[in-house]
């Protein structure tokens, strides 16, 4: 999707987390996600900055949106980081 947005849109991409291993997050539910992911999913502050410079609004893509956990956990790294305004794009609902 993202090399979709970048040649036919010419949307920017920028790779800016990395996930470290976590556990199988699908019997959890929104609160067990939110502290499985604290410290799991790092900003890479070079990535963002780049990011951020080009515009302070981001499109997130996500796999597959089931509480919002990860998404929610995402945005706030990301407006803290100071970025304006995210839209999140998920591939599936489950």
């Amino acid at each position: 999707i993202s090399s979709i947005l970048n040649k036919k849109y010419g949307i920017s991409v920028f790779f800016i987390f990395r996930k470290l291993k976590t556990r199988e997050q699908k019997e959890l539910d929104f609160e067990q996600r939110q502290s499985e992911l604290q410290n799991r999913i790092v900003l890479l502050d070079k990535n963002a900055k780049r990011c951020l410079e080009k515009s302070p609004v981001i499109i997130l893509i996500d796999d597959v949106f089931t509480t919002g956990a990860t998404a929610n956990y995402c945005s706030s790294l990301m407006l803290r980081f100071g970025f304006k305004k995210i839209i999140i794009l998920t591939l599936a609902l489950d």
